[in-house]
């Protein structure tokens, strides 16, 4: 089983005449800021651990990091680039580490 993913999230908000930016306020415990990336991520990792934990029904185990990686694409090679990577990604999964053949 494959031991993370890879996406690519994109934000859109409607700009006032400037270019389209994510929130930029910090976030604090307990204050999550409506759109940030860590709210997102959060809200998706919150999402999937309920799905899997109803149908799994095994509540003891952990299925996230407890962080991520984030980065900015910045044009449109490097957005070609990544999702290359991603698509790709899986036929490196036997070369992985972390990869038994059970």
């Amino acid at each position: 089983m494959p031991n993370h993913i890879h996406g690519i999230l994109v934000i859109n908000i409607p700009g006032n005449g400037t270019i389209d930016r994510a929130p930029t306020q910090i976030e604090r415990f307990g204050a999550p800021v409506k759109g940030s990336i860590p709210t997102i991520v959060r809200t998706f990792k919150a999402a999937v651990t309920r799905a899997w934990r109803k149908e799994i029904e095994k509540r003891e185990f952990i299925i996230w990091q407890r962080n991520y990686y984030e980065r900015v694409i910045r044009d449109d090679a490097e957005l070609n680039r990544l999702r290359r990577y991603i698509i790709e990604n899986p036929l490196r999964w036997k070369t992985d580490r972390d990869y038994s053949a059970a």
